[in-house]
């Protein structure tokens, strides 16, 4: 099994590689299908927990020294009850030495080498998530506690033009902060990433895209949102 999941990595590695693309591993989501009817956490199952372990060990082992690789997230969007599963993910995962920088969403911002984060929140406007880790999701609240620890800032989630949140409204403020960012969804297709949350089945698709910023042949959804991105690059560049 390893094997296969080993030349999917490849590929895709090569893939990212060959477009001038990083990539930020992330390793473990907050939840699992265990069983067709069965979604858990895994730090519910402890067996769940020493599979996540020993992949975590067989990955970074690999691949704790390719250039291709930017990062690593430990956990996606972790919980205040993951705290002790992922003390002990961030110990395995340093014992093995890689040289990419380690990270956790919210509940490991004291823990991480980089601190990364969440936002889908339109800037000036209320949260409307209730988010659950202890932590702010109004959008100036949360750039202010990620930047609060002093190490480099990334917002691995944050376009959600269907609430608000588009690139003219965060990038400036990415821009004036130095924070890089992730943005969930590159290109739509059947991950139907570019269908907002609880979208009907069935339903045409949206006229005003949550995610993504290219059409399946590559054509971007929308040109002007290209050129923004590209003069934040270039602004990036300016810094360094």
């Amino acid at each position: 099994m390893w094997e296969v999941v080993q030349s999917k990595i490849n590929r895709f590695l090569d893939l990212a590689d060959r477009y001038v693309m990083t990539v930020m591993v992330a390793s473990q989501s907050d939840y699992m299908r265990v069983e067709d009817s069965e979604h858990l956490a895994p730090f519910q199952r402890a067996e769940l927990m020493e599979t996540v372990y020993s992949f975590l060990g067989e990955v970074i082992g690999k691949y704790g020294n390719d250039r291709r690789i930017i990062a690593w997230d430990l956990w996606n969007e972790a919980a205040p009850q993951h705290r002790g599963c992922l003390e002990k993910m961030f110990a395995h995962a340093r014992s093995l030495k890689p040289s990419q920088p380690l990270t956790a969403c919210w509940e490991a911002f004291d823990l991480s080498d980089v601190i990364t984060f969440h936002n889908y929140t339109q800037p000036g406007s209320p949260d409307r998530y209730h988010n659950q880790s202890g932590g702010s999701l109004e959008f100036l609240p949360e750039l202010e506690r990620a930047l609060s620890y002093g190490r480099p800032a990334l917002c691995t989630e944050c376009l959600a033009r269907s609430e608000g949140n588009t690139f003219e409204n965060f990038l400036p403020y990415f821009q004036k902060y130095e924070i890089g960012f992730y943005f969930w969804g590159l290109c739509a297709g059947s991950a139907r990433y570019h269908f907002p949350w609880n979208w009907p089945e069935g339903a045409p698709e949206p006229p005003n895209w949550f995610h993504c910023i290219l059409y399946p042949d590559g054509t971007p959804y929308r040109e002007k949102e290209i050129r923004l991105l590209r003069d934040f690059a270039a602004q990036k560049e300016l810094v360094k």
